[in-house]
């Protein structure tokens, strides 16, 4: 059995090299589909998701590299 899809665990921050990330992926899909199922605007988003511009700039370039349509 793996590990827990909804734990923090496995959740670090670090990369291949280059700045690392200030939050952890999972936090950031978690945003966009909080996002999405709410349908409110990127300024609104709760306290307790990370702050609105570094989850558009990781939707952004997770578009732009094919992840996600």
């Amino acid at each position: 059995m793996g590990p827990d899809p909804k734990s923090d665990a496995g959740c670090g921050l670090a990369g291949r090299g280059g700045c690392p990330e200030g939050h952890c992926h999972r936090q950031l899909i978690d945003a966009v589909r909080y996002l999405v199922d709410n349908g409110i605007k990127w300024r609104a988003m709760p306290s307790d998701c990370p702050p609105w511009p570094p989850v558009n700039a990781s939707l952004t370039r997770w578009r732009d590299a094919g992840l996600v349509t």
